[in-house]
């Protein structure tokens, strides 16, 4: 028993002496770190969607989930948005098979708060800070995409269009 109290004691004295360096000390280096490491918020998102003959738009619905969640954004970079639920833009309505698990964008320019910002590092994209401006389409290399776990157009034995033919065969 009096050695707990003992360690006690050496605990408590320990950690005031420590609690009277860091209070003298000033800001702490992981305090600036940490300052400064977070994105700047984006001020504007102009992003263009990448060509595909798997999917059109609209795609309001489905940028606008997206960025619900604050998102980090480049200029240069390709986002992939998924298409899960979202049956405007990425269904066959005859048959009912995702054609697409992902839409692509290609982010064309980022503004920040101020001008001297523009198309510099990542910012953070949201709904409430970011304002989206939706340009055209563009071609760009997108990553092959063939997550899900429900049949699409690659893993399907019976892909849209070609139905009637299968039935045929069965």
């Amino acid at each position: 028993m009096i050695i707990m109290l003992n360690s006690l004691l050496h605990f408590f004295e320990f950690s005031q002496r420590w609690n009277r360096v860091l209070s003298q000390s000033g800001p702490q280096l992981s305090e600036s770190l940490s300052r400064s490491a977070s994105p700047l918020l984006a001020k504007e998102l102009h992003i263009d969607a990448v060509i595909s003959p798997e999917y059109s738009g609209p795609f309001d619905s489905i940028l606008c989930e997206h960025f619900t969640i604050p998102r980090l954004v480049r200029l240069g970079s390709v986002l992939g948005i998924p298409s899960e639920g979202h049956s405007e833009v990425l269904e066959s309505n005859s048959e009912g098979i995702t054609r697409w698990p992902v839409v692509y964008f290609k982010v064309k320019k980022v503004c920040g708060s101020t001008e001297e910002e523009e198309d510099q590092g990542p910012y953070l994209a949201n709904t409430v800070h970011t304002s989206l401006y939706m340009g055209g389409s563009t071609n760009s290399l997108a990553p092959c995409s063939l997550d899900g776990e429900e049949p699409s157009l690659w893993t399907s034995l019976s892909p849209p269009g070609l139905s009637s033919t299968v039935d045929q065969f069965s």
